[in-house]
């Protein structure tokens, strides 16, 4: 019984994600705010509480850009409860998604690494004795 639970859950999860995604290109139009983008969605097993991981692109302030969501959530839930049956809508919560800078991170490790692995493997001048 768990399992199907879970894959409920999953399915929710995948369907908010994606209606909450086309709220903020349809109905967000804060013209000082970044682009943010919807990464990741984390329901609660009640289906009573949702996390909503967004990463901000082009953004000043990430800070203020996420306050600035969270003011779209209450009309955010309104829009989600109009488009899905449900006996309960979601509250939801806007986290700022880290992962993105972890990744640029390791890539320009990886990128360094890899500069200074081509000077190091350039041929050596070889001296005759």
């Amino acid at each position: 019984m768990a399992e199907g639970s879970s894959r409920r859950v999953q399915r929710y999860e995948k369907l908010v994600r994606q209606i909450t995604s086309e709220f903020l290109i349809t109905r967000v139009n804060e013209l000082e705010m970044g682009w943010a983008q919807v990464t990741r969605v984390q329901v609660s097993a009640d289906l009573r509480r949702a996390k909503v991981f967004v990463h901000i692109e082009n953004g000043d302030d990430p800070k203020a850009d996420l306050e600035t969501l969270q003011a779209y959530a209450p009309e955010l839930q309104k829009y989600i409860h109009g488009q899905v049956r449900s006996k309960y809508c979601p509250k939801v919560q806007f986290i700022l998604d880290k992962s993105f800078e972890k990744v640029l991170k390791v890539e320009k490790l990886l990128f360094q690494i890899s500069q200074e692995g081509k000077s190091s493997s350039e041929p050596l001048e070889s001296t005759q004795i």
